[in-house]
């Protein structure tokens, strides 16, 4: 990440950062950093499914692997909580493992 954000040629064209807002609780000083140093095309998005890494199909009963109720409200509050905190609206992609 630090090459690519210290690139002099970073902000001459549009692009998504896709960085784990659960990151702000390992490596709290990054979002400040991130905020004050970007330019207008360095466009602050979630990855990997939001705010963490999940496999979104294992949220919804039935839970495949370990039997529990739906996750998916707590998934969904936990994703409002950094999407508020970070003004984000929407993740850059999901990934879903190997499940169907």
């Amino acid at each position: 990440l630090w090459d690519r954000w210290n690139d002099p040629s970073r902000g001459q064209v549009p692009i998504g950062w896709a960085v784990d807002p659960n990151l702000s609780l390992r490596f709290p000083v990054i979002y400040p950093y991130l905020y004050k140093t970007r330019t207008a095309n360095d466009v602050m998005q979630a990855g990997d499914s939001g705010a963490g890494y999940v496999n979104p199909s294992q949220l919804y009963e039935p839970r495949q692997y370990s039997g529990l109720p739906s996750g998916a409200a707590v998934w969904s509050r936990h994703n409002e909580y950094y999407y508020q905190r970070f003004g984000r609206s929407f993740s850059g992609f999901l990934t879903n493992g190997y499940t169907p």
